[in-house]
Formats: structure tokens, C-alpha cells, sequence
């Protein structure tokens, strides 16, 4: 007999008793929108369930991303490399822990420490193989099926860029190690089938990539689960047919035996033919009912084949739909991790703009105050952080016009210095006696005018 859960596993399908890790880039500000999507900051998407939020565990904190993105430059500058670091490279590789439907079933039956010790140690084992350091590690129990989310450096410890050793032979040593190390804690679950595999066995080439979000967020409806108990049902009434149908079998072989013992005599006495009779009409009425058992059998096969092909076009079709919506909401966790990375950005120009405003506005104020001096062809201010904090174009034109001030200003002392020698020379003539008081007026009223402008002269 044959159940339908012992039916062999497509090999052109993808295992649901394998769990598999997967990693892309991220960008500085990718990064951003990724680990605010892992710690649930902002809004969440709607097949996050807000009930459910106390299932979530942060297993490591993620440091910032600033503080990442300062060690993969640290590690690049220590390599040697001699350009900078571009402003769209990766800063962490994101990576997920999911499983298969029914690999999750199992899975879940597990405690939460047996399943963060098992994400633990499949997350170091990835960071390990590809040399870098496990940055942020987070499990995710508020949606349908329970996975984890893992950050890496994007920069191994030799300074290389991590997507290098992530070659076609490793992404299939991180499904080795994926059940390897998840079979410890889950024996159930198994190796996810192999591309090239599924390949040869019929699957087409869309059909073996990544679906993570449909793994991840696989919800099957009510009607699935119930064609899904149905199909039991019938196999239930298949596998006990079997059953009648084989003790009918083996009873009708007795009567036919008994029958056959009886017409091999050659002499029979009158009971033994009243005998026969009784063999022969057994062997009439258990034959004709194990055909119309036989007809049932095959009907109930028939009926069944039918239930499982309709369940799998169900649940083709909520997959499809599943995908629909998971493109849907890839795209608008793209919208808006571009208008954070716009927010970011004007936040940042915001923050240089007023930066530079309290630059200029100490510049000013000292040169108001007259603190602003020139020593040994240095110039000094009271106060000079402001300046220099200032972003550089700001801080040297703010210095281009300090200087301008500084040579008007001595300029403007040489003049006072001539004009206080003319004036001292008109103070001396008007001590003259010869002179007359006319001109003695006039230089009077030229040092009175002096004094009231305020100089001091």
C-alpha cells in the first residue's frame, strides 16, 4: 500500500522539508532600510502580524551602519587598496535563514533556545566559511513561518570584497552546512534538491531561482487545508479497501483450493458434492464481490488522483498570488528605502548648512569684536572650532575672507598711522606765533572735526 505522504519527492521540485540560507548586498543605505525592516522600526509590512511582535528575538544587536562602514574601509586601506571607497559599495551582506513548509512544522516544534542556538550557529558557520564577522542576527516569529535574518560585513578580514568568495561552489556549501548543522537540533529536515538536479529532472530554469519570499511567507488558505483532509480521506478509504480486498482474496483462494480438492476425486459421496456446490457458490459471490471492490478501488484512486491534482493547482495558485503580493511589497520596501536614502541625504545638507551658518556666524561675530588677529602670518580667532568643523569649501572661503579683512585692516592702520603723523605736524604749526588767525581757525576747526568723528587723533 502506498500513502500519500510516502509518495517520492519531485526531484524538479523544491524540497519542503529543506531550509536554505541566501545572502545579497546592501548598500550604506539598503543596509539602513534592511536592519530597520529586521529590528521592526517604522512601518511594518501587512503580512507582519503587530499580535505576534513578542515572538521576535534579537539574538545580537546590530551595531550601526556608520561604525560597519568605517571597518571595511579600515580593511580596504589595510590591503592597500588605493582608491576610495565608492559610495554604492556594499557594507553588509544580508542574509536569511528560511524553511520549507514542512521543514517549519518541525522547526517550530523546537524551544526558542534550541532554535537560536541553531541559528547561532549557522550564521557563524556562513561568517566563518566567508572570513568576516556576524554583525546582527534577529528571529522573526510575527509572520506565517518562522526565519531569522543575519548581517555580515561585507568585507573579509583580509580586506576583500566578500561577494568574491561567494562563488557558485560556496552557495552550495552554505546548503551543506544548512543541513548539516540544522539536523543536529531538527533531524527532519533535509538538503534542499540541487539546481543542476532539478534541471535534469524536468524543471525549467525560472522554476529552480530563489523564492524566498514565497517560502518565507507560504500561507496556504483554509480550502488548501481542506482538499489537503479530504485527500486523506480517501486515501484512508483506499488503504482500508486494500485491506478488505486482500482477506477477501486469500479467503476466496481457500475456497477455490477446497473447491479444486473436491473435483480431483474421482468417487464423491452425496455430501461431498452438497459440499462442492456450497465451494462453488462461495467462490461465485467472494469473486463478485471483489470486483465490485476492485471497481470501487479504482473509482476511489481515480477520485483521489483528481483531489491531488487539484490541490496542487491550489496551491500553484496561491504561491503565484503569494508572489504577486511579495513583488509587491519588495517594490514598495524599495520606494521607500530610496525616500529614506532621500530624507538621509537632505538631513545630512541640512546638517552641513547649519554647520556652515554657525561658522560664518562666529566669523562675523569676532570680526565685529575685533579677536580676529594675524600672528606670524597664522590667523588666530577666539573661538576657531566652528570654522573648523565647517565642510572645506565653506572653511576656505571663510578663510579667504578672514584674510581680505586682515590686509584691509592693516592697510587701514598704515593710513591712520600717516595721517596721525600729518595731523601731529598740524599741531605743531598752530603753535606758530607768526601765524596768522585765519590759518590758526582753520587748522583749529580740523582738529575739532577730528574729535568729533570719534578717532582720537
Amino acid at each position: 500500500m502506498t500513502l500519500l505522504n510516502d509518495i517520492p519527492l519531485d526531484p524538479a521540485k523544491s524540497n519542503p522539508f529543506a531550509a536554505s540560507v541566501r545572502l545579497e548586498s546592501c548598500t550604506r543605505w539598503q543596509a539602513y532600510g534592511q536592519l530597520r525592516h529586521d529590528l521592526r522600526k517604522g512601518k511594518q509590512p501587512d503580512y507582519v502580524d503587530p499580535e505576534r511582535a513578542h515572538l521576535n528575538r534579537v539574538l545580537i544587536a546590530p551595531r550601526g551602519v556608520a561604525a560597519i562602514q568605517k571597518d571595511c574601509v579600515a580593511l580596504r586601506e589595510a590591503r592597500g587598496a588605493q582608491r576610495a571607497m565608492k559610495s554604492n559599495a556594499a557594507v553588509i551582506k544580508a542574509g536569511i535563514i528560511s524553511f520549507g513548509y514542512e521543514a517549519a512544522k518541525y522547526f517550530k516544534a523546537l524551544t526558542a533556545e534550541q532554535q537560536d542556538a541553531a541559528y547561532r550557529e549557522l550564521a557563524q558557520a556562513v561568517a566563518d566559511y566567508l572570513q568576516t564577522s556576524l554583525e546582527a542576527l534577529v528571529h522573526h516569529g510575527d509572520e506565517t513561518q518562522p526565519h531569522a535574518h543575519f548581517a555580515l560585513r561585507a568585507y573579509s578580514d583580509d580586506g576583500q570584497p566578500v561577494c568574491k568568495r561567494m562563488t557558485k561552489a560556496a552557495m552550495s556549501v552554505f546548503q551543506d552546512l544548512t543541513a548539516e548543522i540544522l539536523q543536529k537540533y531538527c533531524p527532519e529536515i533535509q538538503r534542499g534538491h540541487r539546481k543542476k538536479d532539478r534541471l535534469a529532472a524536468g524543471a525549467s530554469y525560472p522554476e529552480t531561482l530563489n523564492r524566498s519570499v514565497r517560502q518565507l511567507h507560504e500561507d496556504l488558505p483554509a480550502e488548501i487545508e481542506a482538499k489537503q483532509a479530504e485527500a486523506a480521506a480517501l486515501q484512508d478509504r483506499i488503504n482500508h479497501l486494500q485491506v478488505e480486498m486482500e482477506d477477501q482474496t486469500q479467503r476466496l483462494d481457500k475456497y477455490r483450493q477446497r473447491a479444486r480438492d473436491l473435483e480431483t476425486r474421482e468417487h464423491r459421496s452425496a455430501k461431498e458434492e452438497k459440499r462442492l456446490m456450497t465451494y462453488e457458490k462461495r467462490v461465485s459471490k467472494q469473486s463478485e464481490e471483489l470486483r465490485i471492490k476492485q471497481d470501487e478501488l479504482h473509482r476511489l484512486k481515480t477520485q483521489a488522483s483528481a483531489r491531488i491534482e487539484d490541490l496542487r493547482l491550489s496551491i500553484e495558485n496561491s504561491q503565484a498570488e503569494q508572489d504577486r503580493l511579495a513583488q509587491q511589497h519588495e517594490d514598495l520596501r524599495a520606494e521607500k528605502i530610496r525616500v529614506d536614502q532621500h530624507r538621509q541625504e537632505a538631513e545630512d545638507r541640512m546638517a552641513v548648512a547649519e554647520i556652515a551658518m554657525t561658522a560664518t556666524e562666529q566669523t562675523l561675530r569676532e570680526i565685529e569684536e575685533g579677536t580676529v588677529e594675524e600672528v606670524e602670518g597664522k590667523i588666530t580667532m577666539k573661538d576657531p572650532s566652528p570654522l573648523h568643523r565647517a565642510p572645506k569649501p565653506i572653511r576656505n572661503r571663510l578663510i579667504r575672507a578672514l584674510s581680505k579683512h586682515l590686509k584691509a585692516k592693516r592697510a587701514f592702520a598704515e593710513r591712520f598711522k600717516v595721517l596721525d603723523g600729518l595731523l601731529s605736524r598740524v599741531t605743531g604749526w598752530l603753535e606758530h606765533r607768526e601765524l596768522d588767525e585765519q590759518a590758526r581757525r582753520d587748522g583749529e576747526e580740523l582738529l575739532r572735526g577730528n574729535d568729533d568723528d570719534g578717532l582720537g587723533w
